[in-house]
């Protein structure tokens, strides 16, 4: 039982916007803690003004590129092999028998499929030896350089 069916239903309440102050309707238990209608004006509520166009510009030039820390010389530019394709991944996968070679996680309990990452990160080298399954966390610990990433045996 959802909703107006429910025993417990408190109905809603009507707010207003500390931002742009149109209405908006919360649940009862909700009326205490919100003071946005969406998730736009949540993030200008939090700076507590509109930013500037301009600064916002400024910040993305600063701040990519290879003005970013973790800049490596435009390499995700780069093409893959002419025989990088789902099927090779899948192959890797059953390979690795679904499971994160790094944290020995299976890829059921993660989120989405394992990566298949190229161990000396040269994306022409599909070598089997050369890749590697992981999962988003330990592929981005990877190339981040919190670890390298080795082959289990």
């Amino acid at each position: 039982m959802a909703g107006e069916k429910n025993g417990n239903w408190k109905g809603k309440v009507d707010l207003i916007c500390q931002v742009c102050g149109a209405n908006y309707q919360v649940h009862q238990c909700h009326k205490n803690r919100s003071k946005y209608c969406s998730h736009k004006c949540s993030s200008v509520g939090k700076i507590g003004h509109k930013e500037d166009p301009n600064i916002t510009k400024m910040r993305t030039i600063k701040t990519s590129g290879e003005n970013h820390y973790n800049f490596k010389g435009w390499k995700s530019r780069e093409p893959y092999g002419k025989d990088w394709s789902k099927s090779l991944k899948r192959m890797i996968r059953d390979r690795d028998g679904h499971k994160c070679q790094s944290c020995g996680v299976p890829e059921i309990e993660c989120l989405s499929l394992l990566t298949v990452h190229h161990i000396n990160e040269i994306k022409t080298d599909l070598r089997s030896e050369n890749l590697i399954s992981l999962c988003k966390s330990c592929h981005g610990k990877v190339h981040f350089k919190k670890y390298t990433a080795q082959k289990q045996n």
